[in-house]
C-alpha cells in the first residue's frame, strides 16, 4: 500500500497521544504557570519595594521561586485536575477542551491555593534567611494585588489558548480546501502555519489527531505526487494519527 511512506518526525506535540496526553497538558500548563508567576512576581516586587535595584529584584523573586512557589506551581496544576475529576467527571485526568481548564480554574479554588503558596514562600524565604522580614512584611502588603494579577494573567492565557484551538480548526479547513483543490503549496502554508498555533496551544486529542492526519495524507502526496488518495488510505490514515 502506499501509505508505506515515511511520516518522519511530525511537530513535538502531536506524538503525545494516548496515555502521554494527561502528562503532555500537565508540562504545557506547568510550564505556563511558572511563567506567570515569574513575570506577575517581577512587577509585583518592583511595585512593592521601589527603591530596590534590578539585581535585588531577581534575587528576592528567585528565593520566592526555590522555597515554594515553583514546586507549587504543580500544587495548582493537582487543584485544577482534582477539580476536574470531581465536577466535571474527567475520570481520566485528560481534558478535552480548553474551556474545561477555564472552568476548573475559575472555580477549583486556585487563587485561595496561591494565596497560601505566596504566604508560605515568604515565611519560608525568610527562616532561609533569603530575605529580611521588613521585605516579607512589604510582599505582604502587596498580596492579594499581586494574586489577582496571577489569575488575570491565567485568564488571559486561557483565553488565548480558545483563539489558537479557534486559528487551528480554520487553518485545518483551508488545508481540506486546498487538498481539493490540488494545491501543495497552500496545503503546505496551511499545514506550516496551523503547527505554530499547535506549538503554542494546551495539547487536546481531537486537534492533535486532525493535525497528525493532516501531516500523513501531506507527505503521502509530497511523496507520491499523487492527489487521488483513496478511501481506504484515508482511513488507514486516521488510524495511524489514533
Amino acid at each position: 500500500m502506499r501509505l508505506e511512506v515515511d511520516i518522519g518526525k511530525t511537530m513535538n506535540n502531536i506524538i503525545v497521544l494516548g496515555n502521554n496526553l494527561a502528562t503532555a497538558q500537565e508540562k504545557f500548563v506547568q510550564s505556563n504557570l511558572y511563567d506567570i508567576f515569574n513575570i506577575a512576581l517581577d512587577a509585583g516586587i518592583r511595585v512593592a519595594l521601589p527603591e530596590i535595584v534590578e539585581d535585588a529584584v531577581i534575587d528576592i523573586k528567585d528565593a520566592l521561586l526555590e522555597n515554594g512557589l515553583k514546586d507549587g506551581v504543580k500544587q495548582v496544576w493537582n487543584n485544577i485536575k482534582e477539580f476536574g475529576k470531581s465536577a466535571l467527571g474527567i475520570v481520566t485526568g485528560k481534558f478535552d477542551s480548553v474551556e474545561q481548564v477555564q472552568v476548573a480554574t475559575k472555580t477549583g479554588g486556585v487563587l485561595d491555593t496561591i494565596s497560601k503558596l505566596f504566604d508560605f514562600a515568604l515565611d519560608k524565604a525568610v527562616d532561609q534567611e533569603k530575605i529580611s522580614k521588613s521585605t516579607r512584611q512589604s510582599l505582604k502588603t502587596k498580596k492579594n494585588s499581586i494574586v489577582k494579577d496571577i489569575k488575570n494573567k491565567v485568564a488571559e492565557n486561557l483565553e488565548e489558548q480558545v483563539t489558537y484551538v479557534e486559528r487551528i480548526n480554520e487553518y485545518s479547513e483551508k488545508w481540506q480546501e486546498c487538498f481539493e483543490n490540488q494545491d501543495l503549496k497552500g496545503m503546505k502554508n496551511a499545514n506550516k502555519t496551523m503547527q505554530k498555533y499547535l506549538e503554542k496551544t494546551l495539547p487536546l486529542e481531537d486537534i492533535l489527531k486532525k493535525a497528525r492526519k493532516i501531516e500523513i495524507i501531506q507527505k503521502l502526496v509530497e511523496s507520491t505526487g499523487n492527489f487521488n488518495i483513496t478511501e481506504e488510505e484515508k482511513e488507514l490514515a486516521g488510524v495511524l494519527a489514533n
